[in-house]
């Protein structure tokens, strides 16, 4: 038969001074403040880990609203030029040309479409106050 391999003679006799240590009180101690340790640091991994999950499920939940968001001012940005080049060149006298109001919303950026409609009915009404058929 072959040796056992892995321990040697000295790791052996280790085991018994670690044995002969283990009843005495101060190793007791230290493992009661190692255990003590482990299980507080456990416990700190698990709150962070819990803390971050709450984060990114509310960060999601913004994301959501936000993208929702976006989608409706894009809508309504889109149906508000709509209807402003639909509404020019008819009996009341705006005057706005696509291009116009491309370049107008395109200034703005998406974030101020509040800001871009006050401009733009701004801009209607200097236009229909000026023209004869709103008189």
């Amino acid at each position: 038969m072959s040796p056992i391999r892995g321990r040697s003679r000295s790791a052996n006799s280790n085991d018994r001074q670690t044995s002969d240590n283990s009843d005495s009180p101060s190793y007791k101690e230290k493992r009661n403040r190692n255990n003590q340790a482990v299980k507080k640091s456990r416990m700190k991994a698990k709150s962070r880990t819990t803390e971050m999950e709450g984060r990114v499920k509310v960060l999601k939940e913004e994301n959501d609203k936000l993208q929702t968001k976006i989608e409706f001012l894009q809508e309504e940005l889109e149906r508000l030029k709509n209807t402003f080049i639909n509404h020019a060149d008819t009996k009341h006298g705006v005057d706005i040309n696509p291009e116009e109001l491309d370049s107008v919303l395109e200034a703005t950026g998406p974030g101020a479409v509040s800001d871009t409609v006050q401009r733009l009915i701004q801009h209607v009404e200097g236009a229909a106050n000026s023209s004869p058929a709103w008189r």
